[in-house]
């Protein structure tokens, strides 16, 4: 602020100097690329010596560019900016400020919720390298379920198929995950078989205010939760199916129809992917 007021006293002394582009580059910290812009949108207004079109700029220039950089930390942009300078009451510029104010309060909420969702997924990995091929029966969390035709070359006959991951908006795909719902059968015979498409908790959902729409509203009740490496195809070996069968009727337990899988990480080698199977009481031995 000192040397604003300085630049003030100067000018209304008459004893304004010009500087070079260099010159303000330097000294406001600022590309000369950028002073160009200024001076394009009309923030500043150097004089051009048409010889060798040099541009010199005087104190006012100089006051501008260090207010724009103030306004620019409070990420207004160059347009608020201009309005800001051609603002002619208070009142004009409290309602800038006010705008600019309410957009940051939802840039804040947006990037909480994804460091929220970055912190999810931390500790899903955390316990993923603790639990690895390990068994455990816990309770998951409601989700939605919206499917995909599997075959991604069919999109342009029919998008309709895809919408699940076309209509999710840029800034919340990132809160669903690529999930699998695959038959009893299916698992049992070790086939390549599944409904593929994505899921988001329904706390989530809640949260952005998403439509459910066609999606698919699932509770998976009692689960064993069996997290694994996997090769590309999905398919877990022998000796993991037989492991996760052994476990459940070793409790009592047994899968029910239907099976959930997740993926947690796309790793370049494998997937990181996390299966739910719903269980129940046992009734008839798993073959």
């Amino acid at each position: 602020m000192p040397f604003i007021i300085g630049l003030v006293r100067k000018m209304a002394k008459g004893t304004e100097k010009k500087y070079t582009a260099h010159d303000i580059a330097r000294f406001c910290n600022v590309t000369k690329e950028t002073l160009r812009h200024y001076e394009s949108v009309g923030l500043i207004h150097p004089l051009i010596n048409k010889e060798n079109n040099y541009r010199m700029y005087s104190d006012y220039d100089v006051e501008t560019v260090v207010e724009c950089r103030r306004w620019r930390s409070m990420d207004l942009s160059i347009p608020e900016i201009r309005q800001l300078y051609e603002a002619e009451h208070v009142e004009a510029c409290q309602n800038i400020l006010q705008h600019n104010h309410s957009r940051l309060q939802e840039e804040i909420t947006r990037l909480q919720r994804q460091n929220r969702k970055n912190q999810e997924l931390l500790n899903e990995l955390q316990e993923a390298r603790e639990h690895l091929d390990q068994v455990r029966l816990e309770q998951p969390e409601a989700f939605w379920f919206s499917s995909c035709y599997e075959d991604f070359y069919q999109y342009d006959k029919d998008p309709n198929l895809y919408r699940c991951f076309s209509q999710v908006p840029a800034d919340e795909i990132g809160f669903a995950d690529f999930s699998m719902i695959i038959p009893r059968s299916v698992f049992l015979d070790r086939q390549v078989s599944y409904q593929a498409g994505i899921a988001i908790s329904v706390r989530w959902a809640e949260e952005l205010q998403l439509s459910d729409g066609d999606m698919q509203y699932i509770q998976p009740g009692k689960c064993a939760v069996y997290t694994t490496e996997l090769e590309h195809d999905f398919l877990l070996s022998q000796l993991k199916r037989q492991r996760i069968l052994s476990v459940l009727n070793s409790q009592g337990l047994q899968m029910k129809d239907t099976l959930y899988v997740r993926e947690i990480i796309h790793l370049k080698t494998c997937r990181l992917m996390k299966y739910l199977f719903p269980v129940e009481p046992l009734q008839t031995h798993e073959q």
